[in-house]
């Protein structure tokens, strides 16, 4: 929706300049160079985030993750999940269960921003798997936890 909004706000932009704007020498190859071409890329974070969408292996969910925490190293992810618990600003636990899951999965994610994030929050983690972390769980004994770097949060 939002890269919708781009495009719209490009073409009105693009749309809206006169042929003079493009300088004296007003020739067709004058003009051709001073605006951007159709097929030039946007760039910012949407286009960043379209390109990951583009590598993300959409069969892997947040349980498979858990059940299997080394076979996914390396895969790129877009899991939904809840924000469980923020560790410290550059990392947090989410809870992401499918429908009819009876143990959450709990997974440790790297982001860098977690100031922006809320407990029980609703998110898709956009991301790629890292090794599986050692840590200590609720209760205080050590565990291993899936991991995943977030590229992006939504």
């Amino acid at each position: 929706m939002v890269v919708v909004a781009v495009a719209i706000v490009w073409a009105l932009a693009t749309c809206s300049r006169s042929p003079s704007s493009s300088g004296p020498a007003n020739d067709g190859a004058s003009l051709a160079t001073s605006s951007p071409s159709a097929t030039s890329a946007p760039q910012g974070r949407q286009y960043d985030e379209q390109q990951f969408l583009a590598s993300v292996d959409k069969s892997i969910s947040g349980p498979m993750i858990v059940r299997d925490k080394a076979k996914y190293v390396g895969d790129s992810v877009a899991i939904a999940c809840t924000v469980a618990s923020i560790i410290d600003e550059n990392s947090f636990n989410a809870q992401c269960a499918q429908r009819g899951d009876r143990v959450p999965a709990i997974v440790l994610v790297d982001y860098d921003d977690t100031v922006s994030l809320n407990k029980g929050q609703a998110i898709r983690i956009l991301g790629t798997v890292e090794e599986p972390a050692q840590g200590l769980d609720a209760s205080g004994k050590q565990a291993t936890f899936a991991a995943i770097k977030a590229q992006f949060i939504e």
